[in-house]
């Protein structure tokens, strides 16, 4: 099954469904489980300790799929202070997706459509949308309180609502919006 939107068109993929980067779960069976399934599978690039480890890591995921994969890039020096050497290896790779949190999305965005990547970012105001949709992003992942990870601390019935109003429609009509909502526990 294929569906035609924004989505699939942009990331060349079947399905419109992001196999969120999840630090220590999303490592290469997942992401090749979910690219082979038809979505993107994605991980963080903290998943791997060093750049040589992440280039082994893209190179098994390599190894198992030639479908579209995306990584996860924290810019923020204190969190990550590889990133910049990170992106090189993820550039190399010719990894179909990069999405990017806590940091100015600004030169990865440039580096990344010199080489035909898109660049989603992770957003949690206003304030943050601006910034990556200036800065040439190709979607804003709005990350509301309760999606787990680096999330916000508000409503996702507020911000997703406000994003895509002020955001979306009167910023740049070329930027896609997506929400996520929640990380839901295995077990209740």
């Amino acid at each position: 099954m294929k569906l035609n939107t924004r989505i699939t068109k942009m990331l060349g993929i079947d399905l419109p469904i992001i196999g969120a980067p999840m630090f220590l779960v999303s490592y290469p069976d997942l992401v090749v489980a979910v690219s082979e399934a038809g979505g993107i599978g994605c991980f963080p690039s903290l998943n791997y300790r060093s750049p040589e480890q992440l280039k082994d890591g893209l190179q098994e995921i390599r190894s198992k799929t030639k479908k579209p994969i995306g990584v996860n890039l924290i810019l923020h020096k204190s969190h990550n202070p590889n990133w910049s050497k990170q992106l090189q290896v993820v550039l190399d790779a010719k990894v179909e997706l990069l999405i990017t949190s806590l940091g100015s999305p600004r030169t990865v965005v440039n580096e990344a459509k010199s080489v035909g990547a898109k660049v989603f970012c992770d957003v949690t105001t206003l304030k943050h949308a601006n910034i990556v949709a200036k800065a040439g992003a190709d979607a804003l992942i709005a990350v509301a309180q309760g999606a787990g990870g680096h999330a916000g601390n508000i409503s996702p019935f507020s911000l997703y609502p406000y994003l895509k109003k002020k955001q979306v429609y009167q910023l740049s009509r070329r930027v896609q919006f997506l929400a996520v909502h929640r990380c839901w526990p295995l077990f209740r």
